[in-house]
């Protein structure tokens, strides 16, 4: 295998990436870095399906469990880790085994991030007063009227908000500073694996998984992350299973109701996570079998 070659694992929730890092490691001596955008943070592990100690134990895991859950962990926080334990992995003669659903995380390590000029503290005041008054939903809307082809989820607070300032600052959508980019690393070669399974397939395992979740201790899990006072719009505490699991501690809903709601959340995001591969046209290889002859 190329000296400077890593090994890309992507795919939906639930569809066994972890699986295939952990089978792939057996036969590669490897590093696996976390590509997921939750997995990061220490405060939640169960909800997150990080690995377990003992298979972080039996291989190295970089990028697992280091944030706390105060901080709002950016693409280009992540790019600035995995660069940084990508070229360990080389130096220690290691292949990276980068693994995780979080589709920007592996555009922006291709592709590179765009360079954006800094934000001066008086366009982020401006924005800042515009949701203290009117709320976030108004400021999305504000967006698609000066941006009418901006992709930005409604749900997104934080993209709408980057999205909203860049256009203020720039005068140009954000979307269009992220196309002049450039590979972030340099003379490296990519072995990209696609894991997608049929929705339904997906759908059954991830309920699956969220079961045994709910077994393990998710509900203490989410009781315990409550005690550190995050704010309420922070990324971990919009993780799926937190917010419908606070709901049944508030009495809103029983923990079976709180439950179904998690599910329907995940394949939610089993379904965006599809159609976001769709659109981007990853067709990467996805046989197994393939993908170690290329070994």
């Amino acid at each position: 295998m190329n000296e400077r070659a890593a090994i890309l694992i992507f795919g939906p929730t639930a569809s066994g990436k972890s699986k295939t890092a952990l089978e792939l490691s057996k036969n590669i001596d490897s590093i696996i870095i976390n590509t997921d955008s939750l997995q990061v943070y220490k405060d939640l592990q169960i909800l997150t399906s990080r690995p377990s100690t003992e298979d972080q134990k039996n291989v190295p895991h970089k990028l697992y469990g280091t944030q706390d859950g105060k901080s709002q962990y950016t693409v280009a926080n992540w790019i600035k880790h995995a660069c940084a334990e990508i070229e360990l992995s080389f130096q220690e003669k290691k292949t990276p085994i980068l693994v995780g659903g979080t589709g920007l995380y592996f555009k922006a390590l291709e592709e590179g991030l765009a360079e954006i000029p800094d934000i001066e503290q008086s366009v982020i005041d401006s924005t800042n007063k515009i949701i203290n008054e009117h709320g976030i939903n108004y400021l999305f809307n504000e967006l698609l009227k000066k941006n009418p082809n901006c992709t930005i989820s409604s749900n997104d607070k934080n993209r709408i908000i980057r999205a909203y300032n860049v256009l203020m600052f720039t005068g140009e959508p954000i979307d269009k500073w992220q196309i002049n980019t450039k590979p972030i690393i340099k003379n490296i070669k990519y072995h990209k694996f696609l894991i997608n399974s049929e929705r339904e397939d997906l759908y059954t395992s991830a309920e699956r998984r969220f079961d045994k979740m709910i077994e393990e201790g998710a509900v203490d899990e989410v009781k315990k992350l409550n005690s550190f006072n995050h704010d309420k719009e922070s990324t971990i505490m919009k993780a799926i299973g937190v917010r419908e699991i606070n709901e049944f501690f508030l009495g809103n809903v029983t923990l079976s109701e709180a439950i179904a709601l998690a599910k329907q959340k995940t394949r939610n995001y089993i379904k965006r996570q599809q159609t976001w591969i769709k659109s981007n046209n990853i067709s990467w290889n996805r046989s197994f079998k393939k993908l170690m002859k290329s070994f």
